[in-house]
């Protein structure tokens, strides 16, 4: 019997060896969240899970951003875009979350460490130094969450995500130019 099972095993055809450099994202496994990984959209396995992630954790740091401003900003119009963007990301947070809940996909609790890195250096910075250098990261943030959900409408054919997407859109337009015009103003 012992033989049998030796033969049966020794004999089956192995797997041919999988070249790592061939593999994406979307061809591995989910993982658990977890707060040492520096880009949770690593763990994503499709785009659905890749754009909510990735847009979860940009929500999540523009909230403290907006937080930020609040505590180290001189100049007023900082001061209100701060307001303004823990206003509009409390939002459009709690309507990611319910997709993101109804669709059994994990999300970060917490802001990755690159971001996280980008934050902490802002944070040492106070008064008109933290204003300038706060509306250059702002407007440069607005940008990058523009360009990742005009690419999620383009790619994604998941119809909550995509309504999400029209209608925050135009919110994030909204702050961009107002990150711009303050920038250019200080």
């Amino acid at each position: 019997m012992i033989v049998f099972f030796m033969i049966t095993a020794c004999s089956t055809n192995p797997k041919p060896a999988v070249d790592a450099s061939s593999l994406s994202a979307d061809s591995l496994p989910a993982q658990q969240p977890d707060s040492n990984i520096s880009d949770p959209a690593d763990t994503a396995t499709t785009k659905v899970s890749t754009f909510a992630i990735k847009a979860s954790a940009r929500n999540l740091m523009n909230m403290v951003l907006g937080q930020l401003a609040q505590e180290n900003a001189q100049n007023e119009r900082v001061k209100k875009f701060g307001v303004l963007l823990i206003k509009e990301h409390t939002k459009s947070g709690k309507k990611l979350m319910d997709i993101t809940a109804d669709k059994h996909i994990m999300v970060p609790a917490e802001i990755p460490a690159r971001m996280q890195l980008r934050i902490n250096e802002l944070s040492k910075l106070k008064g008109a130094e933290f204003d300038r250098r706060y509306m250059i990261i702002a407007a440069d943030n607005q940008q990058k969450d523009i360009n990742l959900f005009e690419k999620a409408a383009k790619d994604l054919k998941d119809s909550a995500f995509n309504a999400f997407i029209v209608k925050t859109l135009p919110a994030l337009k909204m702050q961009l130019d107002s990150a711009k015009s303050i920038k250019n103003e200080l």
